[in-house]
């Protein structure tokens, strides 16, 4: 720009300055502040509105009901207004500042049919929005509103779970299965004429200290509805507890149903909510502010609703209630609901009551199931419960009709006339012979058991009896085990099998003797014996009979190695209330490879014949898993995986000279598991093991990675401890460390892709990698045995190399399949990667599995 065009443009803006400010001088503006009140208790009145009457000027009060504003000298009114409250118009008094307080009336709001014409839709800010403010002055003061800082209360705490199954259609309700089973007149009828049926109920009833900041819970009493026995009492406490946590305001996450909900009171609320203030009334005797919420995008895993925030400088939530929206996309559940009521004592708030209730659904026109979870927190006193513990042994040991008896007691309303039904349908349904008949079929179908009368002892496992491997042909196996009310204490199962291509009769047996009773009942504390005279896969878990049969029956390829294995093991369990245990482990076993595996016996062993070895073994095991829960079913017991580790470590010790072993060997083994929830994105699985084998260890005993070359995915557990695109017995090594990550999106990015967000799929990402090296002194044991195994994948790895496979993949699929596309990104000159389910470095895989 030259200087002719700069004198220009100095001019015209300075021409434009001086006439802005000769019109602002001409203008002339006073400065008015108040405060807005009401007119009954002289109580502040926040979030009304003070403004002139064209609303040209206008101003929102603060929480204490102080307003501010700057108008034109020419304006001799201000009018202020809030929903509730009568508008209210006073005239401005003064020259340069003017004081100006409003003491509103209330009103009753009378609604009149209105026509409602569309309009350009108001855009939504986040600065300077007051609603935003004060959600961040409810998070900023939470804590110190909670219960837990008064020195010292405690308080009763009632809960009960129901359920009901819904939309019975009158046919249904007629049929003879009904007549037969006698459900008609337990089958309610709604004011809309559905009908329903009341199935379940559980309560329980507990004491809770609060000292210092520290919990307490004293369990009194439970009573819960188990029709035949069909699922262990633990089991469904854990899967209740697990699914349906408590909803705690001062957490930044809500964890319900396997999901990670976004909460309206994280500090990161205002990027996936809209909040908006509302009107302010009287609740409990305190002046509140409502104030709505709702997510920004409408499939997210996230509630709207209220909450009642007291407008003192205290920022109390005294009521909350939020629900999901109808196109949210949770399978099998709808119409989350959750509904909390508070008070204020000592100057803390206090829970009075909770509700949270939901449809489960499997499709629609289907009956459908409504579960109702209601909590009920009375008699807050400062004295603390001092009655000693009762035993949870003790509860579980009460016969129905005596947890019942109990219960009437402890509840702090009677059942009603529903609810009294379910118990009665339960112990008609227990002696009903057409439905124990039928049950029966239905447990063997579902759990692969049959247990005959008298519930001492189960028979199976029907769904694994039959299964296929090259070197043993069809196997077929039967077992059995016994229950607690067979003895409480001693435990007894074993199994027999019989293979048609080796023709030889295999079987394990096993028998213990718990400490505690019964045997089965966490924590336990027991000493066993186990013989075992199998054939396994290396490098796969000695427990996994179930998953051996499935692993080698359905996978695409055949399994080469194996080993045929006769070990006797005696071991001693010990847990602990504080969910620590250990384990003692004394082993001595006879291997022998089997099917394609053959090894050279190493010039130790002192010339025993070729590919057969002994070994003996002491091994002790260290568990801690805080806040650990378990499904239990008759045969086995699961750790559930949740937010906190489970945490394992092991070291072994190979006796030489001792029943014919020759291996002097130590061995450590130390592994972590954990879900991780990381809010509206979803959540994670992360499995972390290391471990490290010093001494003269067989090369068939050493680390193998589980491997999965076949087409389907195995079990969300068995998948954290399992390669995708590896080989059986691929990679053999004496240190290692492993690192796997499952990360589920729950479809934070499908849902926002047009089309694709029909569909309800969502996106699961994995990670697998593994670092090893051989010790130098074993390279001569492998050479050996890749000498003797010309066809099989033996290599060792490089420790500058891991071994790294990813995947992509999406879930929901018609809500039982998930397919994901697997890359193996390191060795990739290892021979057979192409197969007809797999191209080079890439694999398909596909599972059938239901989500939530």
């Amino acid at each position: 720009m030259n200087l002719k065009n700069w004198k220009k443009a100095f001019s015209l803006s300075s021409l434009l300055f001086f006439t802005l400010l000769s019109s602002t001088q001409a203008q002339d503006y006073i400065k008015v502040s108040g405060r807005v009140i009401d007119a009954a208790d002289r109580s502040a009145l926040p979030f009304a509105t003070v403004s002139t009457k064209n609303a040209k000027f206008g101003v929102t009060t603060d929480l204490d009901g102080f307003y501010e504003l700057k108008i034109p000298k020419s304006i001799q009114k201000l009018q202020a207004s809030l929903v509730g409250y009568k508008p209210l118009s006073l005239n401005v008094v003064g020259d340069s500042i003017a004081f100006l307080d409003f003491v509103m009336q209330t009103q009753a709001v009378q609604m009149k049919t209105v026509e409602v014409k569309a309009r350009k839709r108001v855009r939504y800010k986040r600065k300077g929005n007051p609603a935003i403010w004060l959600i961040n002055q409810v998070i900023s003061h939470r804590e110190e509103n909670h219960v837990s800082n008064l020195e010292q209360v405690s308080f009763d705490k009632y809960e009960k779970f129901s359920a009901d199954v819904n939309n019975f259609k009158e046919k249904l309700a007629n049929s003879n299965t009904f007549q037969k089973l006698d459900f008609t007149k337990y089958v309610k009828r709604r004011e809309d004429s559905s009908l329903y049926l009341p199935m379940f109920i559980r309560e329980n009833a507990y004491k809770i200290n609060y000292k210092n900041g520290h919990e307490k819970s004293f369990h009194l009493g439970e009573s819960l509805i188990n029709i035949q026995d069909f699922f262990k009492e633990k089991s469904i406490k854990s899967m209740l507890d697990l699914l349906y946590q408590d909803v705690d305001i001062r957490q930044k996450n809500i964890f319900l149903i396997d999901y990670n909900f976004a909460s309206p009171f994280s500090a990161v609320g205002s990027k996936f909510y809209r909040y908006y203030l509302k009107d302010t009334f009287d609740y409990q005797g305190e002046k509140v502010v409502k104030l709505i919420f709702s997510p920004f995008d409408k499939q997210s895993i996230s509630f709207e609703g209220e909450m009642y925030v007291s407008v003192d400088s205290s920022y109390k939530v005294l009521y909350l209630d939020m629900k999901t929206r109808e196109d949210i996309n949770l399978n099998f559940t709808e119409n989350l609901h959750i509904r909390q009521e508070f008070k204020t004592r000592d100057g803390v708030v206090v829970k009075t009551k909770e509700l949270l209730e939901m449809d489960a659904i499997l499709y629609q026109g289907f009956p459908q199931v409504h579960i109702k979870r209601e909590q009920i927190y009375s008699d807050y006193v400062n004295d603390l419960y001092d009655t000693p513990k009762i035993r949870e042994a003790d509860l579980e040991n009460q016969v129905a009709q005596e947890r019942l008896a109990r219960m009437d007691s402890l509840r702090p309303n009677a059942l009603n006339a529903e609810e009294q039904g379910i118990y009665d349908m339960a112990e008609s349904l227990n002696t009903n012979r057409w439905f124990r008949n039928r049950l029966m079929i239905l447990k063997v179908l579902s759990t692969g058991y049959h247990s005959p009368k008298h519930n001492k002892f189960i028979v199976g496992n029907f769904l694994s009896s039959v299964n296929y491997n090259r070197p043993e042909g069809y196997v077929l196996r039967l077992g059995y085990k016994t229950l607690p009310k067979l003895h409480p204490r001693i435990n007894n199962e074993a199994y027999l099998s019989y293979g048609t291509n080796d023709q030889k009769f295999k079987y394990a047996f096993n028998l213990g003797y718990s400490l505690t009773k019964p045997f089965d009942k966490w924590p336990e504390r027991y000493i066993d014996y186990t013989y075992r005279d199998q054939v396994r896969i290396p490098g796969q878990a000695q427990g996994l009979i179930s998953y051996e049969a499935f692993y080698t029956t359905l996978r695409a390829g055949d399994i080469q190695n194996f080993l045929h294995i006769r070990d006797h093991r005696i071991s001693f369990l010990s847990e602990y209330e504080n969910n620590f245990g250990f384990q003692l482990d004394l082993t001595k076993g006879r291997y022998q490879g089997y099917g394609d595996l053959n090894f050279k016996t190493p010039e130790y062993t002192y010339g025993q014949d070729t590919g057969i070895f002994d070994n003996s073994e002491v091994k002790l095991s260290f568990t801690y898993a805080p806040n650990q829960k378990f499904l239990r079913n008759k045969t086995d017991r699961f750790s559930l995986i949740t937010r906190y580790p489970i945490l394992k470590f092991s070291v072994a010790k190979g006796i030489s000279d001792v029943l014919g072993s020759n291996h002097d060997y130590w061995s450590f083994d130390l592994s972590s598991i954990k879900r991780v929830n990381m809010n509206v994105f979803g959540y994670s699985y992360t499995y972390l093991r290391a471990g490290k084998m010093i001494g003269n260890v067989p090369a068939t005993l050493m680390y193998t990675p589980t491997a999965n070359s076949g087409i389907s995915l195995l079990t969300s557990i068995l998948d954290l401890n399992l390669f995708n695109m590896q080989r059986d017995m691929e990679f053999i090594t004496d240190q290692y460390v492993q690192f796997q990550l499952a990360h589920y999106f729950n479809g934070f990015f499908t849902y926002k892709i047009p089309l694709i967000e029909k569909l309800n799929v969502r996106e699961i990402v994995t990670f697998r990698t593994l670092w090893g090296s051989l010790t130098p002194s074993k390279n001569q044991e492998i050479t050996n045995l890749q000498s003797v195994n010309t066809g099989a994948a033996l290599r060792k790895l490089d420790p500058k190399v891991p071994y790294i496979e990813a995947s992509v993949g999406l879930e929901n699929i018609f809500k039982i399949l998930r397919v994901d596309l697997v890359r193996r990104f390191t060795y990739l000159d290892n021979h057979d990667l192409d197969n007809f389910y797999s191209w080079g470095p890439y694999s398909i895989r596909v599972r059938v599995t239901a989500t939530l």
